[in-house]
């Protein structure tokens, strides 16, 4: 299926001074998508974001919007729309006049605005608040006010930069879900700024994980947690992160061996992959989810539980493993106590094969039982 442009960013560099604080960066947003720049603080993303809306111009590289270069645009005509983290609701306004200022500035007629207006309201849930002043609001209302500011001008694109940074976790969660039921009702294409990996996780229909002004990988939210492109971006994204083991592979009576300072694994009882074969002798980084593993009375290491963590409908056990302490999900109901000895086993066909020496991926489930 043929997807429509709405942004595209081509081999884009920024400088401030000696920072380079986008490197290069290219990608592609499709109309209707929710977007998201992932990383973590400094990393690029929010320069990246007034790149596209204008508000910075970039050193090298070009900005498409629908295909037309807008690089050299103005941003009051780029129809781009940005949130920032900071409301900036007019609090001596009411909402009504809040969401009603840009149709103003676009002089439309006094019943097309309000017709507007109303829509957008309903929509966003502000029906009942119209007449309050901004400066009398919560956050999260504050926050629905400034996007609902955006949305009733109709933009091609909307640009939303941590959005819900300063609401309270138990609000955000909400936010997060009316947001995502927002863009779906209505379409617009949304490009999501966020440090928190679990936000980008559950809003985007793609994302790109940024690091030291670089986009490191580009995929779906599933394509990212399951696949990830190096450690860095195995580490970032998941909670709890992913379980790193050091050692070298080998082989030992037809078995692949990761042998660390300490101990030796079992990773596969034979060996299929050229790809494996090619890694024999090599120092690497085996990784995991902790939910690719399980506490059995038979596996493969013997670990000591060192902490067992509570979170939410799950325990997170905390395990020892001589050098090495690995995080492994069980059964809320389970029962497991500190220092009680365990065996580990791995799903080998769930294991990522990591460079030592970059961290880049090599393999991932290609040893088998």
């Amino acid at each position: 299926m043929n997807r429509q442009e709405a942004v595209k960013l081509e081999n884009v560099t920024k400088r401030f001074g000696n920072v380079v604080a986008v490197n290069n960066v290219s990608f592609e947003v499709y109309k209707g998508e929710l977007f998201s720049l992932l990383g973590p603080s400094g990393c690029g993303k929010t320069t990246t974001l007034r790149i596209i809306s204008g508000l910075e111009r970039p050193d090298e590289g070009r900005v498409y919007i629908e295909g037309t270069d807008v690089t050299e645009l103005p941003a009051r005509e780029r129809r781009v729309c940005l949130v920032f983290q900071e409301y900036a609701v007019f609090p001596h306004m009411n909402v009504y006049e809040n969401i009603e200022f840009g149709l103003k500035v676009k002089m439309l007629p006094r019943a097309e605005r309000d017709k507007k207006v109303k829509e957008v309201a309903e929509l966003l849930e502000l029906v009942d608040y119209l007449n309050y002043k901004g400066g009398r609001l919560g956050l999260s209302d504050q926050q629905k006010v400034a996007i609902a500011r955006c949305l009733v001008v109709e933009p091609k694109l909307l640009l939303l930069d941590e959005p819900l940074t300063l609401v309270d976790a138990r609000v955000r969660e909400r936010m997060r879900r009316e947001l995502k039921r927002i863009q779906r009702e209505l379409g617009t294409t949304m490009i999501y700024v966020t440090h928190d990996q679990l936000e980008a996780l559950m809003l985007s229909d793609r994302m790109a994980v940024m690091r030291n002004g670089k986009i490191i990988q580009i995929g779906t939210p599933e394509e990212i947690y399951d696949n990830p492109a190096d450690m860095f971006i195995a580490t970032f994204v998941g909670s709890p992160a992913m379980n790193f083991l050091e050692g070298v592979l080998e082989v030992e009576e037809g078995m692949l061996i990761l042998k660390t300072s300490s101990y030796k694994y079992v990773l596969s009882k034979s060996i299929e992959s050229s790809a494996v074969q090619n890694l024999i002798g090599t120092e690497v980084v085996i990784g995991f989810r902790p939910e690719d593993a399980e506490v059995r009375h038979s596996g493969e290491v013997e670990g000591v539980i060192k902490l067992v963590e509570i979170v939410e409908d799950r325990k997170i056990l905390h395990i020892k493993i001589n050098e090495d302490e690995v995080k492994v999900l069980a059964d809320i109901f389970t029962s497991f106590t500190e220092g009680q000895k365990v065996k580990v086993w791995i799903n080998p066909l769930r294991l990522h094969i990591f460079e030592k020496k970059n961290g880049k991926k090599l393999l991932k489930g290609v040893v088998s039982r």
